[in-house]
């Protein structure tokens, strides 16, 4: 009889805490994917701010993340507002597409890369 109440007692604290159990894993999961994500856009990034800024140019490219895709876009832009495009300064865009419950999710990352390096602010 001893036994039998233990052996409930035990499944009904299982059934109540497997759920939780579950879910965290899943959103661990999910947390990590997207830590990968987010390592692989600002990776890109790094390696177009390596590149000659003459050879800087829209590009496709699959990042290190299980079912992700990858765009570069880079286009001029207009600081000063005088209505010309900037000629040493341009817009990089890095998105990553990539599956996360049953749906595409898509990661952005912006960045100003200039023909001479960083801007200095004084």
């Amino acid at each position: 009889m001893e036994a039998i109440i233990l052996v409930v007692i035990v499944s009904i604290f299982l059934s109540a805490v497997l759920p939780f159990t579950v879910e965290n894993l899943t959103a661990n999961a999910r947390s990590k994917k997207r830590l990968q994500v987010y390592e692989a856009a600002h990776g890109k990034v790094e390696d177009l701010r390596r590149q000659s800024f003459v050879d800087l140019a829209n590009e496709s490219f699959t990042p290190a993340v299980s079912g992700a895709t990858g765009q570069v876009t880079i286009s001029d832009v207009d600081l000063d507002g005088d209505g010309n495009n900037e000629s040493d300064i341009v817009m990089a865009k890095v998105d990553i597409n990539y599956p996360e419950k049953g749906t595409t999710k898509t990661l952005t990352v912006r960045t100003l890369i200039t023909e001479n390096g960083l801007i200095k602010n004084n």
